[in-house]
Parts: structure tokens; sequence; C-alpha cells
């Protein structure tokens, strides 16, 4: 906890300090603003796909704020306003908010990052009825070439949580790729490429789960520029193989959204 708690004042100090810098000091301030829709079709079980009962939908509408402190250093907080409509019933509420922290080297377009979610959020959303959700850091690494018409942007990230008492504990590891191509000058498709891997399950210190799980996720999509702050993006996210998920399940989805971003 002591790391956990290092981190998150690291992150909060970096990002305040972007609210009191004078206007010739800040390199970027953006306000983003989203609206998405994600409705689950199935569920990628060891056996085979299931159709999900009812299809539950998911409103979402993240939030964030990012400052750019220096060239190639990028500072977020974000939150996410949840409206979950399944067969239990309605459930709205806000999940964690977290901090984030980027830095890409210019020149050879390689970078790292770290992401400290906040131990805040809604019932059933961000936390389960037992209590929060455990203390969890994000560390990754990213590789983004870019080319006249074509870029692709990589990132390695392993997900640390926390081990807390009467908790559970999950590590992950987690690998996307997704190439992007510029068909116009304001309409781009992408090929989004991710494989997650789950460590075994711990509790109160002891395994309670030996086997590991893993799951390879395709989402195509695409990205239509209306002007400077106005994008829409259309994509759809299938599991095609794997156990992904804890309990050996994994969604089937499709997701639409579109994204305001307001610049400072």
């Amino acid at each position: 906890m002591t790391i956990y708690k290092a981190v998150l004042f690291g992150l909060l100090f970096l990002f305040s300090s972007t609210l009191w810098a004078s206007e010739d000091e800040r390199k970027g301030l953006e306000l983003s603003l989203g609206i998405e829709m994600e409705k689950t079709i199935g569920i990628y079980i060891h056996d085979g796909f299931e159709t999900t009962k009812g299809n539950p939908i998911d409103y979402i509408l993240p939030v964030s704020l990012s400052y750019e402190i220096s060239p190639g250093i990028i500072t977020t907080f974000g939150v996410e306003l949840v409206h979950q409509n399944h067969d239990a019933g309605d459930n709205t509420g806000f999940d964690r908010p977290y901090f984030y922290l980027e830095y890409i080297q210019s020149k050879f377009q390689v970078g790292s990052f770290i992401r400290c979610h906040l131990p805040f959020g809604s019932k059933g959303i961000a936390y389960d009825a037992e209590g929060y959700n455990e203390p969890q850091v994000d560390l990754g690494l990213i590789y983004h070439p870019e080319f006249e018409n074509f870029s692709i942007e990589s990132k390695l990230e392993y997900m640390y949580t926390f081990l807390c008492k009467d908790k559970e504990k999950q590590d992950e590891v987690n690998f996307s790729l997704e190439p992007e191509l510029q068909i116009t000058e304001v309409l781009n498709m992408f090929l989004g490429l991710e494989y997650t891997y789950y460590f075994p399950l711990y509790e109160d210190s002891e395994k309670i789960e030996e086997s590991t799980a893993w799951g390879i996720t395709v989402t195509p999509g695409f990205s239509y520029e209306i002007n400077d702050q106005l994008a829409v993006d259309l994509s759809v996210s299938y599991v095609v193989a794997g156990n992904a998920a804890k309990n050996g399940e994994a969604n089937a989805s499709w997701a639409i959204g579109t994204e305001f971003i307001l610049a400072f």
C-alpha cells in the first residue's frame, strides 16, 4: 500500500501543477467528453460461444482532462459515468477515476506510461457489496511509429493489483496492437488486436485458482474527424479465442462512440 500511495501522490502532484501553470507555461490542455454504447452479444467460455440472455447494454460517458506538461509528457485525469441495463436491473453510477502519466520520446516514438486507479466510485460499478475493488497500478511501454498515411500504436501493459484482506488479487498482462490507415484527410480506418493473459487468482495470500486464463480480442473500426474539436468513432469488438476473463469467460460485444475534444 505504501508504494500505491507514493505513486498516487506523485500523479496528483503532476496533475495539480497543471492547474496553477501560467498561460505561457501551458503546452496544451484538453477536455475530452465522450458517449459510448456497448452491447454484450454473448459469452466465450471454454467450450465455445454462448448467446447472452437479454443482451445487456452499458451506456458510458467518459470524461478526461489532459495536459501536456512538456513535449512528449502528458498527464490525464479521467472518470466514467456508467449506466448498466442488465437482467438484474438498471444501475447507474461512476466507475473508479484514474490518473495517467505518459512519456513518449519523439525521435524514436517509444515511451512508457503509468495509470493509478483511485479507490472511489459507485456500488455495483466500481465495487461490489463487500467493498471497494483492490488498489491497482498499471505500468506499460508504448511504441507508436508514424508514416505518411499509416501509423501503428502498440502497448505492453502490466496491471498490478495490491493484495488486501478479504479481497481477491489477479494480475494481468495486456498487449495491444492497433495499425491505423488514413483513407482521406478526415477518415481513418483502424484494426485493434489485443491479447490478455491473467495470472493465478489469490485471496488473502492464498492461491485459490491454479489455472491461468487468456484471450484475444479483435476491434476493427473507423474514425471520422468532423473538425478540430469533434470526432466520431465506430468500432466492433469480438473475442475470437481464449478463456479470457476471471472465472473462465469473456464477453463478446459491439460498441459505438463519439468524442468531443475541447482544447484550451
